[in-house]
């Protein structure tokens, strides 16, 4: 905090005395002051509180309760009161389960663009007295200092619902439940010479909660005024071009458009062809088939698995490709002539007893039988069912190494390949290959010595996760790695039966699925078969290679490609998702702005196919999982949607640690494993400033935190988030490596995370 001059402070002193009449601590000596053309990043924290009404089950009147709810009128109410150092409030008047708070100091985090980021969740704590956990209320108070009267500017961001008071007029009243967007709002106010008082009130909806309040200039409102302007105009754009990239191909009729004879092939269409009109006008289809060998063939002639590929240009020069796997059927094939059962063991955690499934165990046969059949015409996994299981007939097929997804996934690529000439084009991935001289660290028993780990240290770790497996309910298993050594392997929590949770149980790891496809990437990056700032265009002909929408494989890797979501469009499924991306280059600006997706990544993975000629989940289990000894991992995604275990990932951390290898197994080199280390963007794109970030990977920098619940890892820490909680860091300084496997995050989390993380930076022996 800022001491200020001792007449400065008997004047503020007393100035407080008059306009709260509250009795001020004998040890207080500093006040939470900032300059008014500073950062505002010195701050008085007071909760939490909370108003527990039942409310049904109806959580946004909750959080409007807590929002409205007066907690500080015992010292003059919100818009009056002014806190300071030590002052204990009680908020005894309020009908609920509140308790007292004492105000505490609180210097706001500079992130990576500067804008002060204060996180409840680590100064407060997950719990109040009475043991609830969600729908807390915070204060936060400060004063701004200025040497005039002048008009002030601020951007102001909050998760969740908040107010803002300055000088005692509300200028904030949010009622939303979102993540801390800094400047998501825009204040101005009037501020005299002198101390001006700021108070925030923040109430949490669920996970995570804080605010962020950011001074700015005139000129600095004004361009950030224009960017949100433009940024709505992209979205509306975005809106338009997703209508029409969200269209699917249907068949013309909506039975037998799947699976059928030769009798009564099909045409296909849009499904939604007035969106394909509004953006790119009228676009006549072409289908092409092939069979099976790849043939191609004017229509289904002979039963079989079939591509069909729908084509179209359109007069403003868009091009559209899709494609279907389908299966032309025996016409003595007449299925619906039998009853079908299908026999299922019961649903886990399906609120239907194992007694009663058994008793109703022919009724729930038939059910599921019939709609097996009639999904078998009607859905496109329906004839990619039907087409595997005819070629395991035909020994065509292997379930040992395949299954119905990825069966179709290879087939469609092999079209692909011969449609834009990339057969045999590229020199093959090689596998991972032997590392010269001695083998690298590979995980390994041995002693909390041997691993510089502390003697208290795994059991401080289990009470923090004893502690927070009972409290949210969420089953993990969690391993830490030193020096290789793998001090603790443990699983906390039970699952829906109420048994312990298995260590080696995988589950889902999210975002962190970026962290193994950049290290996937860095094989062909170390073979010198894709270079990270090759543009996407050079293996996929529906993208150009030079001006200002040349995507790059470094754009797709770091968020800067432009584009937007999650396995959209069908992900990696979707044969030919290069070429919808390639229908929205209209609104992307590639190297522009940096925006967390998952896209780029699912483009980058459609390059790694056509270099290898190989489907993307095969390369990740040939020359990743496998070789590395990640047996509990799979994946239906680049970017999300993998499962693994603690201990699969904690081997991914150590060949990070490595810098590329793992036992006596070289993945890629030192060199390789710097050229996908973060990097500060703007050397690459001038207009995204502030931001590093890797292949898959990214900083976090742990010693330059200054909340007070600090965690003690170095800064050189890398890995990835994840939306499942899931945990990956890397720390190359200290040779230690933590993860964490769960499904969902849960409530409190980022406070658990923080103290988990802590027990284990204070337990190494530096």
């Amino acid at each position: 905090m800022k001491t200020v001059k001792l007449h400065h402070l008997v004047c503020t002193i007393t100035t407080l005395l008059l306009m709260s009449c509250i009795i001020l601590p004998a040890q207080a000596a500093s006040l939470p002051i900032n300059k008014a053309d500073g950062k505002i990043t010195q701050w008085l924290i007071l909760g939490p509180f909370t108003v527990n009404q039942d409310t049904g089950g109806d959580t946004s009147k909750l959080l409007k309760l807590n929002l409205d709810c007066d907690f500080l009128d015992s010292i003059g109410g919100e818009s009056k009161a002014q806190l300071i150092d030590g002052q204990i409030v009680v908020a005894d008047k309020i009908v609920g389960k509140v308790k007292s708070a004492k105000a505490k100091p609180i210097i706001a985090n500079l992130g990576g663009n500067q804008i002060p980021d204060i996180n409840l969740s680590n100064v407060l704590g997950p719990k109040n007295d009475d043991g609830t956990e969600d729908y807390f209320t915070a204060y936060a108070f400060t004063y701004i200092d200025s040497d005039r009267d002048t008009k002030a500017y601020f951007g102001f961001g909050a998760d969740d619902y908040a107010r803002v008071w300055i000088n005692g007029k509300q200028v904030v009243y949010k009622t939303t439940e979102t993540g801390t967007i800094p400047h998501e709002q825009f204040i101005t106010a009037n501020l005299h010479k002198g101390l001006n008082t700021v108070m925030v009130k923040v109430v949490n909806g669920a996970l995570s909660w804080g605010y962020s309040f950011d001074s700015m200039t005139k000129n600095q409102r004004r361009e950030e005024q224009a960017k949100h302007a433009e940024e709505q105009a992209l979205s509306k754009a975005r809106d338009n071009i997703s209508a029409f990239l969200d269209a699917q191909i249907v068949p013309n009729r909506p039975w037998a458009g799947y699976v059928f004879t030769s009798d009564e092939v099909p045409g296909y269409c849009w499904d939604r062809p007035n969106n394909v009109n509004r953006v790119i006008g009228e676009l006549p289809l072409k289908l092409r088939w092939f069979d099976s060998e790849l043939n191609e063939v004017k229509a289904p002639k002979k039963a079989g698995k079939y591509s069909v590929i729908i084509e179209g240009n359109a007069k403003n020069g868009t091009h559209v490709c899709r494609a279907l796997t389908v299966y032309c059927r025996p016409s003595e094939w007449r299925y619906w002539e039998h009853e079908p059962k299908a026999y299922l063991d019961p649903l886990p955690g399906f609120p239907v007893s194992s007694s009663v499934w058994t008793e109703y165990r022919e009724e729930i046969a038939k059910a599921v039988g019939n709609n097996i059949y009639s999904n078998l015409d009607n859905t496109p996994s329906g004839a990619v069912l039907v087409a595997y299981l005819s070629e395991l007939e035909s020994g065509k097929a292997k379930a040992s190494t395949s299954n119905p997804s990825s069966a179709s996934d290879d087939f469609q690529l092999a079209v692909k390949l011969k449609l834009i000439g990339a057969e045999g084009k590229y020199k093959p991935l090689q596998m991972p290959h032997k590392k010269a001289g001695n083998p690298a660290t590979a995980l390994h028993p041995g002693t909390l010595e041997e691993a510089g780990i502390k003697p208290d240290m795994p059991e401080n770790v289990r009470k923090v996760c004893r502690e927070w497996a009972e409290t949210t309910k969420i089953p993990f298993a969690i391993c830490i790695v030193r020096h290789g050594v793998v001090a603790m392997h443990e699983s906390f929590g039970v699952d829906e039966n109420g048994k312990q949770i298995p260590v080696d149980k995988p589950m889902e790891m999210a975002s962190i699925t970026k962290a193994m496809s950049g290290m996937l990437f860095a094989q062909f990056m170390d073979q010198g078969l894709i270079n990270l700032d090759d543009p996407v265009g050079k293996y996929l002909p529906d993208f150009p290679t030079t001006g200002n929408k040349a995507i790059t494989l470094r754009h797709c890797f770091t968020h800067t490609s432009g584009l937007w979501g999650h396995y959209n469009w069908g992900g990696m499924h979707n044969p030919w998702l290069d070429n919808v991306i390639a229908d929205a280059l209209p609104v992307l600006q590639p190297g522009k702005r940096h925006e967390y997706n998952g896209m780029g990544y699912d483009l980058a993975g459609k390059v790694m196919e056509v270099v290898a000629g190989k489907g993307i989940f095969q390369l990740f289990k040939e020359n990743f999982f496998t070789p590395l000894g990640a047996t509990h991992t799979t994946n239906d995604d680049l970017a999300c949607a993998t499962q693994s275990t603690a201990e699969d990932v904690a081997k991914m951390g150590q060949l990070l640690l490595n810098h590329g290898s793992y036992g006596d197994t070289e993945f890629f080199s030192p060199n390789t494993f710097e050229q996908i280390m973060p990097k500060n963007l703007d050397k690459y794109y001038p207009e995204v400033k502030n931001v590093e970030w890797g292949v898959g990977l990214v900083y976090y920098k742990y010693a330059e935190d200054p909340n007070p619940i600090n965690v003690d890892l170095s800064s050189n820490t890398i890995g990835h988030g994840a939306a499942s909680g899931a945990i990956l860091r890397v720390d190359l300084d200290n040779d230690l490596v933590i993860t964490l496997n769960r499904n969902t995050p849960g409530d409190n989390y980022s406070y658990y995370e923080r103290h988990f993380l802590q027990a284990i930076g204070n337990g190494l022996v530096k």
